[in-house]
């Protein structure tokens, strides 16, 4: 939590910031897959775009709280 609103009431897996975690978000950490430091998509902030960000997106699946 750097930005002051605490992550639970955050929506981190809305990587497009359109209000739904959906295809679009899945399609951007697909795109990343792999990558390291400074990807959007690194949802778990870990330095690495992995199955635990893939998952962290379809757990959120959905229109965001």
């Amino acid at each position: 939590d750097s930005n002051g609103v605490p992550d639970t009431c955050e929506c981190l897996a809305d990587l497009f910031v359109d209000g739904y975690v959906n295809a679009v978000d899945l399609g951007v950490v697909l795109s990343q897959w792999g990558l390291s430091k400074g990807a959007v998509s690194d949802i778990n902030r870990d330095f690495h775009v992995d199955a635990i960000d893939l998952a962290l997106v379809l757990s959120s699946w959905g229109p965001c709280p």
